[in-house]
């Protein structure tokens, strides 16, 4: 039995939004990407809860292959971005360590006069 056409709207709708997450991503805008998947999460369980494989056809694999794409995109711009993260968490603590080797050494000097 064919696939009818609200699938296919449904997993261009999908398709579109992990485009918008990937604009987002590339913004730096996190916090929207994570509203969206959740959304987008539900779109795709729904893709696959309601339909057998054996009625998917080209069309729908080749979506879905772009969406597949997309979506290791999207996590690579994930992986960079707590990455960047980590080296600025680094930065902070390495600040924090100077700053407080600094006050012990004004508090030595202090004692020492």
């Amino acid at each position: 039995m064919p696939l009818p056409p609200q699938v296919f709207k449904s997993l261009h709708e999908t398709v579109k939004m992990t485009e918008q997450m990937m604009k987002n991503a590339e913004s730096n805008q996190w916090e929207t990407v994570i509203k969206l998947e959740k959304q987008r999460q539900q779109m795709i369980e729904d893709l696959f809860n309601n339909h057998e494989e054996k009625d998917r056809t080209q069309h729908f694999n080749q979506l879905l292959q772009t969406l597949i794409d997309l979506n290791q995109k999207l996590a690579n711009l994930g992986e960079s971005h707590v990455k960047n993260l980590g080296g600025e968490l680094k930065a902070v603590q390495k600040g924090r360590q100077a700053t407080r080797a600094y006050r012990d050494i004004v508090k030595l000097k202090r004692k020492r006069e």
